[in-house]
């Protein structure tokens, strides 16, 4: 929408705001000194960012010989407002540090006005970036012009216009689907450019590559100022809308046929809910009211996927592999009676998509080997419950977002770390100082350790985090003397009674050794330090 802007001087001009047809007449001077004034009255549209002039905003101007873009006297005077609130509708601009004046011979100009303000600008050419987007009134490009005013005819009517092009994205929420850390993209944008004030040209920067760009998030709704497909070299392409929300992402084709004007606001309308998202065109409009309407169609996925649980010590997620096709894996240790379940972001919170066994309640499931389903639920107070593990394992995990399936596989859990308890040890059995092994790093299998053995017993166990209820190393036979090499691995709950044996160190024996654990041959040696 164009912004109509009356200033009327003796011996100078006078500017004003981008306003909805307003019609704002400056007092006259018998100065010659410019003096802005800037007012919006109807329909309160002037800026992409707001709808007011801000505090400390400013607008470059030039004077052009009549019908040329030949610059008459100093270039790219700047102009400030001086309004005293921090916004308003009215306002006064005020020079920096210097007036304009109209030519002295009566002579006719063309005025020019620009915003923002930039003091980066070359020949009247200066250059946008609108890559970032956090900040709309920085890149809302804006310029008037006003022809033949002089001294005598001194009225200048600057109707400033916007020279990008604005997307809006109103998005509403159902069935309780947060919306607080909503993003949004757009891809298959150029970003950066350079614009001819003194010709209202915009051409593209050489070598400018397209990319995504990232919305600004308001309380209800995503914008962003972009460049228009009228700019040579900017083509009107299918451009890629990309949603996401609860680690989902969902995705929108906005087609080539669809061609991005200048000055133009093309307005969505987004509806989350726990099925999806529905994006449908709600026209263009002011800027400069075009008739519009049109559907996008959407498609969408879970994006990512993270355990959440015991066996990440319920402060830490693990990020499970992406396979394609929306399937992902998760390969580890979980041990006898660790719940777990699956959030969709890398975080816990409240209200935000989580996968569990269960539709709804807190009653947890067991984990069964094989294929199940899962529910994604919007965790809160009344739902959530979790997969618990009956035994330990090393489990493969693969859930399929398409089909809504988890399967579990579990195998016993690898050696990766070795410890030794019992009273022939300094610690004794306390689990919580046990000795670990140290894994030779150029062969996997082999474990050593430098220990001090008394009168007594011990044995090996694999892991300290599930207490004695966990996988042992130990000798076949109970009270296996020093020199009995043949090591096996009993698994719990098979390591109680008969099954619990132990390597025994005879007072005679006590000393300092290193006992060498090899997993190729499933031995044992302890050897004596001199």
């Amino acid at each position: 929408m164009k912004h109509f802007i009356y200033a009327a001087l003796i011996g100078a001009m006078g500017f004003a705001s981008c306003a909805n047809d307003d019609v704002v007449s400056n007092n006259q001077t018998t100065t010659g000194a410019l003096k802005i004034n800037a007012g919006i009255a109807l329909h309160k549209v002037t800026r992409a960012f707001d709808n007011q002039w801000n505090k400390g905003d400013e607008i470059g101007v030039y004077l052009l010989n009549a019908g040329t873009t030949t610059v008459n006297g100093d270039v790219n005077y700047q102009y400030k407002s001086n309004i005293e609130t921090e916004t308003a509708e009215e306002g006064n601009f005020a020079p920096v540090s210097k007036n304009a004046f109209l030519p002295s011979d009566g002579s006719a100009v063309d005025v020019v006005a620009y915003y923002p303000y930039t003091t980066d600008i070359t020949d009247g050419v200066r250059s946008i970036n609108v890559a970032d987007q956090s900040n709309q009134a920085a890149i809302d490009l804006l310029q008037a012009k006003a022809t033949n005013v002089t001294r005598l005819n001194p009225t200048a009517n600057l109707s400033f216009s916007h020279k990008l092009t604005k997307l809006y994205f109103t998005f509403t929420s159902t069935s309780g689907v947060n919306l607080d850390r909503v993003t949004a993209t757009i891809g298959n944008q150029h970003t950066n450019i350079n614009y001819n004030v003194l010709q209202d040209a915009i051409s593209l920067k050489e070598g400018d590559a397209t990319q995504d760009i990232t919305l600004r998030k308001g309380d209800s709704y995503l914008e962003a100022i972009v460049i228009p497909n009228t700019v040579d070299g900017n083509a009107a392409a299918n451009r890629t809308l990309t949603f996401t929300i609860g680690g989902e992402e969902y995705k929108a084709t906005l087609s080539s046929a669809t061609s991005f004007e200048a000055g133009k606001k093309y307005m969505y309308n987004v509806e989350f809910s726990q099925t999806g998202v529905t994006l449908t065109g709600a026209g263009i409009t002011p800027w400069t009211e075009v008739s519009s309407n049109e559907t996008v169609v959407v498609t969408g996925g879970i994006k990512d996927v993270y355990l959440f649980g015991n066996p990440t010590n319920w402060d830490h997620r693990d990020k499970l592999t992406a396979k394609g096709n929306g399937v992902f894996e998760w390969k580890g240790n979980i041990y006898k009676n660790q719940e777990l379940k699956f959030t969709l972001e890398d975080n816990g919170d409240y209200n935000t998509y989580q996968l569990m066994p269960n539709a709804s309640g807190h009653e947890n499931k067991t984990i069964e080997e094989g294929e199940s389903t899962y529910s994604k639920v919007l965790y809160n107070d009344d739902n959530d419950n979790k997969w618990v593990a009956s035994k330990h394992g090393y489990y493969t995990i693969t859930i399929d977002t398409k089909t809504s399936k988890i399967k579990f596989e579990q195998t016993e859990v690898p050696v990766t770390q070795l410890y030794g308890v019992g009273d022939a040890l300094p610690s004794g059995w306390d689990l919580g100082n046990a000795p670990k092994f140290t894994q030779d790093p150029t062969n996997a299998k082999i474990f050593t350790l430098d220990v001090t053995l008394r009168a007594g017993s011990f044995k090996l166990p694999l892991w300290l985090n599930s207490g004695f209820e966990c996988d042992f190393l130990m000798p076949e036979n109970a009270d296996a003397p020093l020199t009995a090499r043949k090591v096996v691995r009993r698994n719990y709950p098979n390591t109680y009674d008969g099954n619990d044996t132990k390597w025994k160190v005879e007072s005679s024996e006590a000393g300092d050794y290193t006992i060498t654990v090899n997993l190729e041959d499933m031995t044992m040696t302890a050897v004596k330090k001199n």
